[in-house]
């Protein structure tokens, strides 16, 4: 892994910074480091106000959905509302029922069954909406861009079509529905609404839908605040990993504030089985890596049925029960994809050491935890991966990508081989006939060769300074949580310990030993899923960690977190 400090940034920005708003040089720093070099900028960064979220108007054909929907509701219409499994469509659709419960409005929802149907908007999860009932109305969350067929089918029924997703389209032609996706025309939305996931986009309709509805003096609308909806704004955020600017910055630095306190029953049970400790601040590693993954499970192995219930009902006992399940289904989760990652690793092994792409197939894998197992896998070998399990007739799966490849690009040029994908530029699902994976790998190959001809780009980690243990003080590291909230775009800053020289081994910890601990100073490093590392001892060493307060019954401690390590120079 490379490391690179931030460039030098004119000290006369840094000391305009410091004079302009108090702050210290090191905060400056930090700021200037994220392109807020003049004050009323890095002001905005520091001190969120809601009153600096976009008009939600600003969205192409957003307001035309406001009217659909809101005409919908007051005929009485039968709507029914569609949502991906995972946890941006699960919230949504959390989201909108809440919504549409406190108006006293309701619709029928329905997530796709995982083996049976699919993802999102398929024909199959179409036609068993259709046999549950006759609507007047669809709506499609988090899926539909790229559903032509299914809402073909829809409309052929007489079914009007909203979609409201933020996938990227990559068909010929876009269905015919009315849709909210600001990727569908980038040009004429702002970048922080490119940046939305759905969840977010719900919100914003959610927004617009409430200043039309107090215009008309609707009442139960009128004592409606929007504030305590960010707390499933948040979720869905942090877990779709889309960038931690603008608007969602301010998303989620006030959904984590509403949700610590939250009323909905569902989460306080939530957060309760995921170990997080009641009163103590809320993180986004909270979110990402204890709330996420209970509520991605169910879709994954299950059904999303239950996390939504979760989100959804008034029962404190049942809140409870539902949450422990997901906490079991998420242990069970973890058993599966150990094994699939053993087993890939010994399918990675037999490649070619030049091979700059892996794509993996086992026809007895979970296809709901192959994107998991590839994420992983990804991050262990530097090198965009693939793994797929069998659906029918075909393969299906997952990719995730490493820094610098965009995997939207690649699977482009290959589509020829594809019976289906969708995703982003770091993560996409896919479709395959078994058959036509190892022409589809010679193919990304190929083109990875042609567009990388040095190979894949060098995984990076950018350094903001190095320090020592002394600089690590109390106000130091309240400034830092100034920064905060942390994700994509504004990762947590990463520091150097020059010449460390470890007096014994680290110790290892954790579900066979995957976790490495060692204590320098009084303050605990934690290097997660880093077991295998060994780290040298009475040598100096340069460490490279994040830092962050540690609270626990009460008390709040310094703690650090490894990132990688190299020998001294």
């Amino acid at each position: 892994m490379r490391w690179y400090y931030e460039d030098d940034i004119p000290m006369r920005q840094i000391e305009t910074l410091c004079q302009g708003l108090g702050i210290s040089k090191f905060l400056a720093q930090l700021l200037g480091s994220l392109g807020h070099l003049d004050v009323p900028s890095a002001f905005n960064f520091l001190n969120p106000s809601l009153k600096n979220l976009e008009n939600p108007s600003d969205i192409a054909h957003l307001d035309q959905v406001v009217q659909i929907m809101n005409e919908a509701c007051k005929a009485g219409q039968s709507i029914g509302v569609i949502s991906d499994y995972d946890v941006d469509g699960i919230t949504s659709m959390a989201l909108l029922h809440r919504f549409f419960e406190t108006l006293n409005y309701g619709f029928t929802p329905f997530f796709p069954d995982r083996e049976k149907e699919g993802y999102g908007l398929s024909e199959q999860v179409v036609e068993r909406v259709m046999s549950s009932g006759k609507f007047d109305l669809i709506v499609a969350l988090d899926c539909g861009t790229n559903a032509v067929e299914a809402v073909d089918l829809l409309n052929k029924n007489g079914i009007n079509v909203i979609v409201i997703d933020h996938h990227q389209p990559n068909c010929e032609k876009l269905p015919r529905a009315t849709m909210i996706n600001p990727h569908v025309d980038p040009q004429n939305h702002s970048t922080s609404a490119q940046q939305l996931c759905t969840v977010g986009l719900v919100f914003k309709l959610i927004h617009a839908w409430l200043k039309v509805l107090k215009t008309d003096h609707f009442a139960p609308a009128l004592a409606i605040r929007l504030k305590p909806f960010l707390e499933l704004v948040a979720l869905g955020t942090i877990a779709d990993l889309v960038p931690l600017l603008e608007e969602n910055r301010l998303f989620v630095h006030f959904g984590l504030k509403e949700l610590k306190q939250s009323q909905l029953l569902g989460l306080r049970s939530l957060l309760k089985f995921s170990g997080i400790e009641a009163g103590a601040p809320l993180s986004t590693d909270d979110v990402a890596y204890r709330l996420a993954p209970r509520i991605n499970v169910s879709g994954r192995l299950s059904s999303a049925d239950l996390p939504f219930h979760l989100l959804t009902r008034r029962d404190a006992n049942m809140c409870d029960t539902w949450a422990d399940a997901l906490n079991r289904l998420n242990l069970e989760r973890q058993q599966i994809e150990k094994q699939i990652v053993i087993q890939a690793e010994q399918m990675i092994r037999a490649y070619p050491k030049n091979a700059l792409v892996y794509v993996l197939y086992n026809s007895n894998w979970h296809v709901g935890v192959v994107g998991v197992a590839a994420g992983k896998l990804a991050h262990q070998y530097g090198r965009p991966v693939f793994v797929l399990g069998q659906q029918g007739v075909c393969a299906k799966g997952s990719g995730r990508s490493v820094h610098g490849v965009n995997l939207v690009n690649l699977l482009q040029q290959a589509n020829g081989y594809l019976e289906g994908w969708g995703g982003h530029p770091a993560a996409v699902g896919l479709t395959a006939k078994p058959e036509k994976l190892a022409a589809l790998e010679q193919s990304l190959e190929n083109t990875l060769r042609a567009t990388f001809k040095e190979g894949i780009p060098e995984p990076q980690l950018h350094v903001a300074t190095a320090l020592n243990f002394g600089d690590f003080s109390e106000k130091l590291l309240d400034e830092l949580e100034q920064m905060a909230p942390f994700g994509q775009g504004n990762e947590a800053p990463v520091f150097v310990l020059k010449r460390i020289i470890l007096p014994k081994k680290a110790e290892r910890f954790g579900n066979a030993g995957a976790h490495l601990r060692l204590s320098l100073h009084n303050v605990s490093i934690i290097g997660w899923g880093m077991g295998t590392v060994q780290l040298p001892v009475n040598c100096p060493i340069d460490l490279a960690v994040k830092v962050a307060w540690n609270y626990w019954q009460g008390k709040k401690k310094v703690q650090m977190y490894l990132m990688d390590w190299r020998k001294c120079d």
